[in-house]
């Protein structure tokens, strides 16, 4: 019989995928928010105001830098709003989230059926997270604020450098809204945040269980979705056992960082209970042994075809299955899913 630590760390490959529909879901949320409160409008009001400016025409004099000044000014503010709201936004749904996911931990050691009771961190403790504990080196408005600079600075940049080099309307435009333009980069960066931010208030609110149950819980051991899009810090600490709250957080990193920390449960005797006195299979289940690692396509092909199917989705579940692509091929480098005709293209599929 597996260790109860080893079954802990299954249910928390299995947890992953669930948790990433849920961080999928969010980074729809938030973009379409800021789509429809920022970066419409902004695309709108450059329109509006460019086809004033060059229908006056521009020069380097006092009146065109003066209206090239309010334009930058009237776009940054819509910016600056847009991300605001979107703050906002996602902060009431990670405090939402957080007591969601700290039952989830409770729930994953209560489905062992061995006895043990864990109790939940005050509501004040799950709401502080989202507010007051910094990921990837910053707290999530801190990181907000950089996003609205960097957009800010990039819309800048652009509409001088098209505006002084005489670019049409078209052109300017297409420096905003087009391929590759300051609208993408930022989706880009929001993208990046807002799947940082679900990660952190996850692995954060199950930690704060953990700490919450020290006399059941020994410490916390890494895990890493490992594949080709795992990065080498991840691979490395994939399987170490911490202290809880001690050694590196996920999320490691802004980019796509799949890694999560689980609990470790203490032994039976270091419960300060005679093992042998328990039944064979409770006995056997807490041993205090730590799981040994495992791939999250390892545990997938453990699975039943129901589960790889809900996993994968029916159709990617089937194309891995039958070794036409592999597993960590049906994502790009920023995470996200490729479309199944585009799979189909890529890898010569009928």
């Amino acid at each position: 019989m597996v260790s109860a630590n080893t079954e802990l760390r299954d249910r928390a490959l299995e947890h992953l995928h669930a948790l990433q529909r849920f961080k999928n879901g969010q980074v729809k949320s938030i973009l379409g928010m800021l789509n429809r409160d920022a970066y419409e409008p902004l695309v709108d009001e450059l329109q509006r105001r460019l086809s004033r400016i060059t229908a006056e025409g521009f020069d380097r004099g006092v009146e065109s830098t003066k209206r090239l000044r309010d334009l930058v000014a009237a776009l940054e503010d819509i910016l600056e709003s847009g991300m605001s709201k979107a703050e906002t936004k996602l902060t009431k749904a990670l405090q939402d989230f957080a007591p969601v996911e700290a039952k989830a931990a409770i729930g994953q050691v209560h489905r062992l059926d061995v006895g043990l009771e864990l109790v939940l961190p005050s509501p004040e403790t799950l709401r502080a997270i989202v507010t007051s504990r910094p990921f990837a080196g910053e707290l999530l408005k801190e990181h907000f604020e950089a996003l609205t600079r960097s957009s800010q600075r990039i819309l800048r940049r652009e509409l001088n450098f098209g505006l002084v080099a005489g670019e049409g309307f078209d052109d300017i435009a297409r420096r905003i809204h087009g391929a590759g333009g300051m609208l993408e980069h930022s989706r880009r960066q929001v993208r990046s945040v807002v799947g940082a931010a679900v990660q952190h208030v996850g692995n954060a609110a199950r930690q704060a269980t953990y700490r919450e149950n020290e006399d059941i819980i020994a410490g916390e051991q890494f895990v890493a979705t490992l594949d080709s899009r795992t990065c080498p810090q991840c691979q490395a600490l994939d399987g170490q056992e911490f202290p809880i709250g001690e050694g590196p957080m996920p999320p490691l990193h802004l980019g796509p960082c799949r890694c999560s920390r689980v609990p470790v449960l203490k032994s039976w005797r270091d419960l300060g209970i005679d093992a042998d006195d328990m039944p064979e299979g409770t006995r056997a289940s807490m041993d205090g042994e730590v799981a040994e690692g495992t791939t999250y396509p390892d545990w997938l092909e453990r699975q039943s075809e129901a589960v790889q199917d809900e996993a994968l989705g029916p159709e990617r579940a089937a194309l891995w299955r039958s070794g036409e692509v592999a597993i960590d091929k049906f994502v790009d480098d920023f995470g996200r899913t490729i479309p199944l005709a585009e799979l189909a293209r890529i890898y010569g599929l009928d």
